[in-house]
């Protein structure tokens, strides 16, 4: 007998017994962010250093993740985005640059938030037999800018939010990943010279997409990172901050090491 170990990427759900599902993994907030680029798909994509390394704030905490139960047990414990001392907030080109990060202002826009909202109901009623998930990214800014900052440079994108999830008028299942992000709101979640968020953020989504679609998640010890280096996004592209291109971010996704038996 001959063992075989073959390579499968992370993400695949369809074994969990999903069949007809209709996932809308959409960044609305890229509508009522400055300068977004082009809407957020959940991709296996993540970089080492975390946000507390970002803002020079010691070494960074643990990334392992929470289950459902954990999380919930620590609702009451969110940390708070420590300020770094040596920088202050500006904009390049409508980008809010503070310390290493380059962040996406956000600006209210609960009325298309309500609009988004039917078009996902619309979806549904157009194909009732199916489930279909909605899930709406919040963007870096939210856990990155110092609450000292946030009048002067961005909203709150909790409103917003709501405005999405409180407003389908057919059967959808909203997944609001918003309170897990804000948990894990110290580790890198987001890249810092992109718009959109890293593997590891995108690992957290999907926990909690795990938990209201009824399976159980892949766990991180069962997964295998891969690093790419050397990545300088859109907003960099945007702004051409020195201190971006001294600090690019690296990509790093998940395997699943799959083990076969071949006769």
């Amino acid at each position: 007998m001959k063992i075989k170990k073959r390579e499968k990427k992370a993400g695949s759900f369809a074994k969990k017994g999903l069949a007809s599902v209709l996932a809308a993994l959409m960044l609305l907030a890229a509508g009522c962010s400055s300068n977004s680029g082009e809407a957020s798909t959940a991709t296996a994509s993540e970089a080492p250093p975390s946000q507390a390394e970002t803002s020079s704030q010691g070494e960074a905490p643990s990334q392992e993740p929470e289950n459902s139960e954990a999380a919930s047990s620590e609702a009451q414990s969110i940390p708070e985005i420590p300020e770094d001392p040596a920088a202050e907030p500006y904009l390049n080109e409508g980008i809010v640059m503070y310390g290493k990060m380059a962040l996406e202002a956000f600006y209210d826009c609960q009325e298309q938030a309500a609009d988004y909202a039917e078009v996902i109901s619309t979806i549904k009623r157009a194909v009732p037999s199916a489930e279909v998930y909605n899930i709406v990214v919040p963007t870096h800014v939210e856990f990155a800018l110092p609450e000292k900052y946030k009048a002067d440079f961005s909203v709150s994108e909790r409103p917003t939010l709501d405005a999405v999830y409180n407003n389908y008028s057919a059967e959808v299942k909203g997944v609001d990943v918003y309170d897990v992000l804000s948990l894990h709101k110290l580790e890198y979640l987001y890249f810092n010279t992109d718009h959109h968020w890293t593997g590891l953020g995108a690992y957290y989504a999907y926990t909690k997409f795990a938990e209201v679609a009824g399976f159980t998640p892949v766990a991180q010890e069962d997964m295998e990172k891969k690093s790419i280096p050397g990545l300088l996004g859109l907003l960099y592209d945007i702004t051409q901050e020195p201190v971006l291109e001294q600090n690019p971010d690296s990509v790093e996704y998940f395997t699943i090491l799959v083990i076969m038996s071949a006769k």
